[in-house]
């Protein structure tokens, strides 16, 4: 009986040490085939204008990035905003067919624009993006649209060309932004080409086309109400030491409104680690009112580590009618610094 009971308790460790085993090869495997990463960015900003004169410190952007490979075919992706307004950015599937046909499926960055596609810890603006790119990517101050963060929940066909000098993407998407359901079919698409000349120069175009509905009131819509919205966007960006640059032309139209934009970017090293950075932008939401708002920026960024950065930056933003003719007393002078980690 004895001997019975022994064996059988051998048996039983023999088949929990081969499961606890198997476990921790599963457990190995997985994690060998997830990634993440992630970025904090930490500032302080002090505006100053003929109505305020306001200086705080806040935490500016943070984000955990999570990719994973689930078959040599499939893979997902997952980004979270942790700071206020806590978010999910990101969520997708990706199957990959070929390197000239891939699908994507989930709430990920539109197309459209190429500043769009630039991740915040590597724009040399540190509010993120330029004024126009905001604008009519629906990120903010469109009274009609805003908040999507650049994304939207949708399909996607993507791939690339003549090793990587062609790329593409096509998506339909619902045109209503992140975590958030249409009870409506989708009726956005969008499209972008981007092509490499060489390995120092690329061109960027990319169209967005579609009817959503207002969150809020402009140009004769009001809020609720369904409206067509377009946009068109064609973009050059270069690298030739010790410059690097970027700049874009905007178009779009909301209903019957037109309204135009444009920005330059340029970063040029002047020391190891270390870029003096210079930029311009503008835009105006009515091409008939052209009540244009425009900015200009001047800064410093050392890059003490990989992608870590410490960032200094003076922007005056003034308004003007006619395109040319400054509107008095509409000068805002603002001071930013920031603090970039990346892991």
């Amino acid at each position: 009986m004895k001997t019975r009971q022994f064996i059988l308790m051998a048996l039983i460790s023999f088949i929990c040490i081969g499961a606890a085993a198997q476990q921790r090869e599963t457990s190995k495997s997985i994690l060998d085939r997830i990634t993440v990463k992630g970025f904090g960015m930490l500032g302080y900003d002090h505006v100053i204008s003929k109505h305020h004169d306001m200086g705080t410190f806040h935490v500016r952007l943070a984000e955990v990035m999570i990719n994973g490979k689930i078959t040599d075919k499939w893979s997902f992706g997952i980004t979270s905003q942790i700071n206020t307004p806590m978010q999910l950015k990101d969520l997708y599937m990706s199957y990959s067919a070929s390197e000239y046909f891939n699908f994507r499926v989930g709430q990920f960055k539109t197309p459209f624009t190429l500043e769009n596609q630039v991740a915040p810890f590597l724009s040399n603006l540190v509010q993120g993006a330029s004024y126009s790119a905001i604008y009519f990517n629906g990120i903010n101050i469109d009274p009609l649209f805003f908040g999507c963060a650049g994304r939207d929940i949708g399909i996607e066909m993507n791939g690339k060309f003549f090793v990587d000098n062609l790329t593409y993407r096509l998506m339909l998407m619902n045109g209503q932004g992140i975590n958030n359901r249409i009870t409506t079919h989708p009726r956005t698409v969008a499209a972008s080409l981007n092509y490499r000349l060489n390995d120092k120069l690329d061109i960027y175009g990319s169209v967005m086309q579609g009817r959503r509905t207002s969150q809020g009131e402009a140009f004769g819509i009001k809020a609720g109400e369904e409206y067509d919205r377009s946009r068109a966007s064609i973009a050059v960006r270069g690298e030739y030491h010790p410059v690097r640059f970027m700049g874009e032309w905007i178009v779009g139209k909301d209903h019957k409104t037109t309204g135009l934009g444009y920005y330059l970017t340029t970063a040029v090293t002047v020391a190891p680690k270390v870029e003096v950075i210079g930029a311009l932008d503008g835009y105006t939401r009515d091409t008939e009112a052209k009540d244009l708002r425009g900015s200009f920026y001047l800064g410093v960024q050392y890059w003490f580590y990989g992608k870590c950065r410490l960032q200094m930056q003076y922007r005056l933003t003034s308004a003007f009618t006619g395109y040319t003719s400054h509107v008095t007393d509409s000068n805002e002078h603002g001071l930013l610094a920031q603090a970039q980690f990346v892991f």
